[in-house]
């Protein structure tokens, strides 16, 4: 998962739920929708199902809105090829391969995180990869010891969109919420549709 960490920016922009730019704009793709995703060989069949699964929740709640296209289901994907602008992958990392920080393996994954979304952004979002940590134990039939994958899908997606982490716990508690225990099943919240109409202009 990720975190802004903008300071300069006022605290009522950060309370909007958007990720920011460096000059406190809300990041976007602009017009540039939809997403061209790639499922990179390292995932699961679990892993692409509960992908397949959010990105069709966040299209009929946009309104059959085409967010996000699949264009590659087993694109390969070796350590090193996270934020390349030209493919917007999605892959699984586990061990020193989520953790590490040099220069070709840009992860630094925590070892409480799930999963991770990176971004880069010129005047909008031009790339966006989420990476899964491997060594959590994921489920897509709400098993109360494992983290539900497809939550966890449509949290990423939403960092992907340009929002960031949302806790406020009422009237609901948004899929942008940056906890997630297992046995937890989330849908997306009134409030992450309105951002991303709001932000689209749907």
């Amino acid at each position: 998962m990720l975190d802004s960490d903008l300071g300069q920016c006022d605290a009522s922009l950060h309370s909007a739920g958007y990720l920011l730019s460096s000059d406190c704009r809300p990041l976007s793709w602009g017009q540039s929708l939809p997403v061209y995703l790639k499922y990179g060989t390292s995932m699961t069949d679990d892993a692409r199902q509960a992908f397949d699964d959010a990105i069709r929740v966040w299209k009929q709640s946009m309104g059959g809105a085409n967010l996000f296209e699949v264009v590659d289901r087993y694109t390969p994907d070796p350590i090193g090829s996270e934020m390349d602008p030209t493919s917007h992958l999605i892959g699984m990392r586990s061990g020193a391969n989520w953790s590490q920080c040099d220069q070709n393996v840009k992860l630094c994954g925590a070892k409480d995180e799930p999963a991770k979304t990176l971004y880069q952004y010129n005047e909008f979002l031009v790339d966006a990869d989420i990476m899964i940590n491997q060594d959590f134990a994921f489920s897509l039939q709400r098993d109360p010891a494992k983290y539900d994958l497809t939550s966890i899908a449509l949290h990423e997606l939403g960092h992907v969109l340009g929002l960031d982490h949302d806790d406020t716990a009422t009237p609901q508690v948004s899929i942008m919420n940056r906890t997630l225990s297992e046995g937890i099943q989330r849908g997306l919240s009134s409030r992450d549709i309105q951002r991303i109409r709001t932000l689209y202009g749907f």
